[in-house]
């Protein structure tokens, strides 16, 4: 027997009147189901963990023992996996505190296509009740749902078929998945991030013209006298660093860290994409890892510069310390007959200054962001969108087709690893390379191993 209702999240999308349309809010009318259950199964092709969990709770709790919960939901790609395993394996543990027994929660694979089923099913001790419609579980979505009563032979075995060829997450950690396609070959991979320059830690208190700067290049080949002066900025700045006593082998700022950053390049690991560098995530812990020490002694400068300014007298220190420097600027620009000119509420652009830098240093999680040269995310699926998967595959193969012309390690490892597991130099064309590595890829799935060392 069907239900005359329909059964919508998010009713506010389209405006929908209940005093013309027979509707119910979708997650009430679940809760509503959940509460007296002796069993629920749920299929989805997404899920939100804290959403199974809080559906689960409104299950009485003198039924939780005997309630027999059974969730099942599609892996998009391979490389959700473990994130995938991991989520799932937090809400049986979550559901088993909650006093759940019997508790079977599975990963339908995503080859040769996703798992996409949305069916919710209760059992009220002998009287079934279901969901089929939109709404995956823990969608925040606009959502339609319809639901009908009584028994359905060919929906139970159907989702009987589903348990039968998931993987049962009932270990720590997931099988093993062939990466048998592109997708799941990028997917599996990382986008390196290089962050904008850290900011400066100097300030421009006078502003120079052309003719004012020729001047001050030619005064400048004997010592100025200017007090935390760093003559290789633009406007001759005052030097924070310097005036709080921070100041390292006369190397403003990040110069000391981007020498050891430059030597770090992830070039030789990566290709180079319109969505940034890919690299594979082998790869990726390399390049962490080869940065982590210059990242490491980064922070610890900038936290030596935090304590140094936090001080009780640092800010005090600051200000006396630019206090100073614009004498001093001012004596030497008299000198030179040089007629630059203060800039504009002088006094109020430093204290902004530093009142800024003062908080940036005190928060330790800004500190560690500018401690950071390189940074890696997770490749994002795409493969929604054909114009974008066809922007990066093409430049992602152009990319490989130019380093195979090249030599030495130019090539790169990426060029390197592909030759050596398809047997071949790589097709001379970026097309071929691509249709070449698909054919590998169908008939040979592609493993950590594959990537050279």
């Amino acid at each position: 027997m069907a239900d005359r209702r329909i059964h919508v999240a998010r009713a506010d999308l389209i405006n929908l009147d209940a005093d013309y349309v027979d509707y119910a809010d979708l997650d009430h009318s679940l809760a509503g189901a959940a509460e007296s259950a002796t069993a629920i199964t749920l299929l989805g092709g997404y899920f939100n963990a804290d959403w199974l969990i809080d559906l689960c709770q409104n299950v009485r709790k003198k039924r939780r023992r005997e309630c027999t919960l059974r969730i099942a939901v599609g892996l998009d790609a391979v490389a959700w996996l473990p994130r995938t395993w991991k989520d799932l394996r937090r809400v049986k543990t979550k559901l088993e505190k909650l006093g759940f027994r019997k508790v079977t929660l599975a990963v339908v694979k995503s080859t040769p296509v996703h798992f996409h089923t949305k069916l919710f099913y209760f059992l009220k001790t002998s009287r079934p009740i279901w969901f089929v419609g939109s709404a995956n579980p823990g969608s925040s979505r606009h959502e339609l749902m319809v639901n009908f009563f009584g028994r359905h032979e060919a929906l139970s075995q159907y989702i009987e078929a589903v348990f039968a060829s998931a993987s049962i997450v009932d270990s720590a950690f997931p099988p093993k998945m062939d990466i048998l396609t592109l997708r799941d070959f990028f997917l599996t991979g990382k986008l390196i991030h290089k962050p904008p320059a850290p900011r400066t830690y100097t300030f421009d208190a006078f502003k120079f013209n052309a003719d004012d700067r020729e001047q001050l290049i030619r005064a400048l080949s004997s010592n100025s006298g200017v007090a935390h002066a760093r003559p290789t900025t633009s406007g001759f700045a005052f030097s924070l660093r310097s005036a709080m006593g921070v100041d390292e082998g006369g190397n403003e700022d990040s110069s000391v860290d981007g020498q050891e950053i430059q030597r770090t390049s992830s070039r030789p690991y990566s290709a180079d994409t319109v969505f940034g560098h890919w690299v594979p995530k082998k790869y990726a812990r390399l390049i962490s890892q080869q940065v982590h020490d210059a990242t490491e002694k980064r922070f610890a400068r900038l936290t030596a510069f935090a304590t140094a300014l936090n001080a009780p007298e640092g800010l005090e220190m600051a200000r006396s310390q630019f206090e100073r420097h614009v004498v001093d600027m001012k004596a030497f620009l008299s000198r030179n007959n040089i007629g630059a000119m203060p800039i504009a509420d002088q006094e109020g652009a430093f204290r902004r200054f530093l009142t800024s830098r003062h908080a940036m240093l005190a928060d330790r999680v800004s500190r560690e962001r500018e401690a950071r040269s390189i940074t890696t995310e997770q490749m994002p699926d795409i493969w929604n969108d054909d114009r974008a998967v066809n922007a990066f595959e093409c430049s992602f193969f152009d990319d490989l087709d130019y380093r195979a012309g090249l030599t030495g390690s130019g090539r790169g490892r990426i060029v390197k690893s592909m030759e050596g597991v398809m047997g071949a130099p790589l097709p001379d064309s970026p097309e071929e390379i691509k249709a070449a590595f698909e054919k590998h890829l169908a008939v040979k799935a592609w493993t950590d191993g594959d990537w050279a060392d």
